[in-house]
């Protein structure tokens, strides 16, 4: 199972309707053809620098699917991560 790493801050309001929404059930996932493993960390977080410097992280939230940079999209009652392969990172 492909892990998708979702990086998210403290005191960002964008990060926190993430994190409610994700707890709720409440995301799909585009892109991905199997299910994925979805794991949250906070920029703060040990474990969190060196994935920093791995995938080059410069915002918050951001989501990666492996070497892949995906994109967020907050709507009303669910959260959409889309992980097609146009956006792979250099």
């Amino acid at each position: 199972m492909k892990a998708l790493r979702i990086f998210t801050a403290d005191g960002c309001s964008p990060c926190d309707e993430l994190k409610s929404k994700l707890e709720a059930g409440k995301v799909i996932v585009l892109g991905v053809p199997n299910k994925v493993d979805i794991q949250l960390h906070d920029v703060a977080s040990e474990e969190a620098f060196p994935l920093i410097a791995e995938f080059n992280l410069d915002e918050e939230p951001a989501a990666f699917l492996e070497s892949l940079k995906c994109i967020l999209s907050m709507e009303e009652d669910k959260v959409v991560i889309d992980c097609h392969p146009e956006e792979i990172l250099d």
